[in-house]
């Protein structure tokens, strides 16, 4: 066997470096399309939310005097957020601009160990989704449209909830939880995502 060149030698050295480099460029689009295919990107999540407000009507006066919001023009449009700050900043900077009728929208971050959500958007994440339970005790027929990104969440108090199937975000909407909080939806909407029954 002859010796390699130098020149041949350097040319299989730059070879074998061009061809680990496409390897380990197919691993870090493997590990992001895993990672995409288990969890919602925030500015995703944010333009659906937007998006419901053009499909839900809340009632102009509250159902329950504890809450202050809702369709009535004297007051902001409130997006409640619990456990995503990248969401709830995400979503201050889109809306700041925009308006759900003549409402300005709000952006409000809560903990989750609130009593009273005086909202007309919840969202809760799927890391804090232990609270849902209690947020639905405690404000049972409270007019706030209630959205989740977790398996089984719609069964479980959730309006609509967000999931993840074969890479593509789907929706699955609970139409008792929605008329449960006195908000009127759409029948378009219920075409756009799996209806859902307690």
């Amino acid at each position: 066997m002859k010796p390699l060149t130098r020149i041949k030698f350097a040319e299989k050295i730059k070879k074998y470096f061009k061809c680990l480099s496409v390897f380990s460029g197919l691993i870090i689009c493997l590990n992001t399309l895993t990672a995409q295919a288990q969890t919602i990107d925030y500015s995703i999540t944010a333009n659906f939310i937007y998006q419901f407000t053009k499909y839900f009507s809340w009632p102009v006066t509250p159902v329950n005097v504890s809450y202050t919001a809702s369709s009535s023009s004297s007051a902001d449009f409130v997006i409640g957020i619990i456990g995503n700050h990248e969401l709830a900043d995400y979503l201050q900077h889109t809306t700041i601009s925009k308006k759900v009728g003549t409402q300005k929208i709000k952006v409000v971050e809560f903990t989750g160990a609130e009593k009273i959500y005086d909202c007309n958007i919840l969202y809760v994440s799927n890391e804090m989704s232990k609270c849902l339970k209690q947020i639905i005790t405690q404000n049972q027929t409270a007019p706030f449209l209630i959205v989740t990104e977790g398996a089984g969440l719609a069964t479980k108090g959730s309006c609509v909830n967000l999931i993840v199937e074969d890479n593509k975000v789907k929706m699955e909407i609970n139409l008792s939880n929605i008329l449960r909080r006195n908000l009127k939806v759409a029948s378009e909407f219920l075409g756009l995502g799996k209806v859902i029954q307690s």
